[in-house]
């Protein structure tokens, strides 16, 4: 617009000159006679005569050079001499041509000048289109640069989004107003500055999430150098496969999910690095990338911490369970070595009496001998009798190891002691069994010790019945909440699918229950039986039905305690179902999901709405295990399905093809605005 309004200021001037010469030079050369006689072939300034009868070669000629005082010579001789009437006409016309070429020569004087100006003029000054462009593309970087700044959240990102900012707006400031080129590259110059910064700033940031990222940790379940944790997990779904199992069933799906978001985390990652380095010219495409990128990384790592919070309850879950069923066996052990033991004792005091009774001088050396040896086993049973005393030392460690691997060490060098407790205790038996003399009418002294052995495992049975009562009103309070809810008007599908999976969990309940007091029924009618005996041989048929009768108490006191932490399972499942429920529904909704095989992801969002139906219907724990590992598979699926898409995007930006740079580029901005 600037150089129209010179170049119209330069055509008024040129006419107001050019009319200026004309007036002086018409009085003078009389051109009114001139144009009035002249011939039609001179009136032509550029007509052949003057090309040929004159030294003129341009009308743009100056009018101190070729034109003398003197008339000009003819070159013609054979021609006649003009006349003075036609030479004073070649002189006007000659003077008219004069002031013609005056006129043209400060016209073109002037025009030079403005020109020399105007062009100086420019080259302090951005072109418009030049600086609109320019602006262009700084506002895509600082476009690029507040998306990279969201995905962050750093105070340090922030701060670099505000100075980018002002320096976006003096760069505006610079383009309306048109002030020099050297304000507008200072403004922009230092904006760039703080994209690198800010580029820098997503490498520092991409690097610590990538260290965050890891798989779950099974601690303490599982040590973190174990090669293959899902076929471990397996292994010990063996111990309980009704209340552990569901646990770590759970936990393996869990982790499966954990170790893709572990990989998938690397991969943007590692893609990330490698598109910092190969596209140093290309920090709008890079930044707007990059900051899809740290979105996709910040999301994984929110998922991975997730699954840690969601793996510590089912570790801690499957921990505790496993201790639970580890203490139970230890104690179902110790039960029947303590009953072996009580039985070696009687039979012990029972030999040692009958052997006292015997008279007679002909037998006095080999009962001397036989009373020697049955010393040397009372010694022996007293040993016995502290190792069993010291067993249940392992139990108290057992409960509070920290770790399975402790647990596992404890429980084995237990179990070793154990066995040869039982080895030493079954040999002690079958020696006193077969010993002379047999005495099979029990003693005043052996009913008594029967007495002994009556009254403390009537203590011991009605203590274990307490604890399995504990545990079963515990629980029974707990599901009865449950069922309530479930059984409201205003009771949601979760609500009510709880209450069916906790009337399960009471029915078994009740089940143990009822068969832990036909147990202990079954352990009144063995103690008054064996607080009657008199004979040796049915004494040791009564302490046998104890050990099986003591083991099912044992056993019912452990499913009640299992099944109070199945209660902590379903919690977790419902949590996770919830939370998987309504990312799904981000899925749908996420805007790679046009791009995805359409049909793969319909077949994927069919099994995990039946496997919602099949958990909002299970009525059994196992049931509501076995669907929400559906859920969790085909989610995880649908997930990954979605990420395929940003994955390829990823591995073709990590290797850009592009000819030229890209006009957001920081570098390519400040080498434009050099040339400007």
């Amino acid at each position: 617009m600037g150089f129209q309004n010179k170049r119209n200021l330069l055509g008024v001037h040129l006419l107001l000159i050019l009319t200026l010469g004309w007036r002086a030079v018409w009085p003078a050369a009389g051109l009114e006679t001139f144009t009035a006689s002249v011939t039609p072939d001179l009136l032509d300034p550029w007509s052949s005569y003057l090309t040929t009868h004159s030294d003129v070669t341009s009308p743009f000629f100056d009018v101190s050079e070729g034109v003398s005082d003197e008339p000009v010579p003819q070159k013609t001789p054979s021609e006649p001499p003009a006349s003075p009437t036609r030479r004073g006409r070649i002189f006007r016309k000659l003077a008219v041509l004069v002031a013609l070429g005056i006129s043209v020569a400060v016209a073109v004087q002037i025009h030079r000048r403005k020109s020399t100006n105007f062009a100086k003029h420019r080259q302090d000054r951005a072109p418009p289109s030049n600086r609109n462009a320019l602006l262009q593309q700084v506002r895509g970087l600082f476009k690029s640069a507040s998306m990279t700044n969201a995905a962050l959240e750093a105070p340090e990102a922030t701060e670099l989004i505000g100075k980018l900012r002002k320096n976006l707006e003096k760069a505006e400031r610079a383009q309306r107003e048109g002030r020099a080129a050297a304000e507008l590259h200072a403004s922009v110059d230092a904006a760039i500055s703080c994209v690198e910064m800010l580029r820098n700033k997503i490498i520092e940031h991409a690097e610590t999430i990538a260290q965050g990222s890891k798989v779950i940790s099974l601690h303490p379940l599982l040590d973190a150098n174990n090669p293959d944790p899902v076929a471990e997990m397996k292994i010990l779904k063996a111990y309980d496969e009704t209340a552990v199992g569901p646990f770590l069933q759970y936990l393996s799906s869990v982790y499966n999910f954990s170790e893709a978001l572990f990989i998938r985390t690397k991969k943007i990652h590692g893609c990330l690095m490698e598109s910092a380095i190969l596209s140093q010219n290309d920090d709008g495409q890079w930044l707007e990338s990059s900051a899809l990128k740290v979105n996709s990384l910040l999301s994984t790592l929110e998922a991975q911490q997730y699954t840690e919070r969601l793996a510590k309850g089912l570790v801690s879950g499957s921990l505790s369970g496993l201790k639970v069923t580890m203490l139970a066996e230890r104690e179902a052990k110790r039960w029947r070595l303590q009953l072996s033991l009580d039985q070696v004792r009687m039979l012990l005091q029972q030999t040692q009496r009958a052997l006292q009774n015997i008279s007679g001088s002909a037998e006095e050396a080999s009962l001397q001998e036989k009373g020697l040896f049955l010393k040397k086993v009372e010694r022996e049973v007293q040993e016995i009798s502290d190792k069993v005393s010291g067993l249940s030392i392992p139990a108290k460690s057992i409960r509070k190891s920290g770790t399975l691997q402790d647990m596992f060490a404890v429980c084995s060098a237990c179990q070793q002691a154990e066995d040869e407790v039982s080895a030493d205790l079954d040999r002690i038996l079958g020696v006193l069994t077969e010993f002379e003399p047999k005495v099979e009418d029990l003693d005043k002294a052996s009913k008594e010790f029967m007495e002994e052995l009556t009254e403390k495992y009537r203590k011991l049975f009605a203590w274990k019945d307490e604890i399995t009562q504990r545990c079963y009103y515990n629980v029974q309070g707990k599901l009865a909440n449950i069922i309530k809810e479930g059984t409201f008007p205003s009771a949601t599908a979760a609500q009510m699918q709880h209450a069916r999976v906790a009337r399960g969990i009471l029915k078994r309940m009740d089940q143990s229950m009822e068969a832990s007091k036909r147990e202990m029924g079954y352990g009144e009618s063995a103690l008054r039986v064996l607080n009657s005996m008199d004979k040796v041989s049915t004494a040791g048929q009564v302490l046998e039905g104890l050990k099986n009768i003591g083991n099912s108490i044992i056993q019912m006191k452990q499913q009640a305690l299992l099944q109070f932490l199945s209660l902590h399972l379903i919690d977790i499942l419902q949590q996770d179902v919830d939370h998987m429920t309504q990312n799904e529904a981000t899925i749908a909704a996420h805007p790679h999901y046009p791009f995805v095989d359409k049909q793969k992801m319909q077949v994927l969002e069919s099994g995990f709405k039946a496997a919602k139906e099949s958990m909002e219907s299970a009525g059994s724990l196992k049931e509501m295990t076995e669907a929400a590992v559906a859920m969790r598979t085909y989610y995880s699926e649908m997930e990954e399905l979605v990420y395929e898409p940003r994955r390829q995007t990823y591995e073709k930006s990590c290797f850009p093809v592009c000819s030229k740079p890209f006009l957001g580029s920081a570098a390519y901005l400040v080498g434009h605005v050099k040339m400007l």
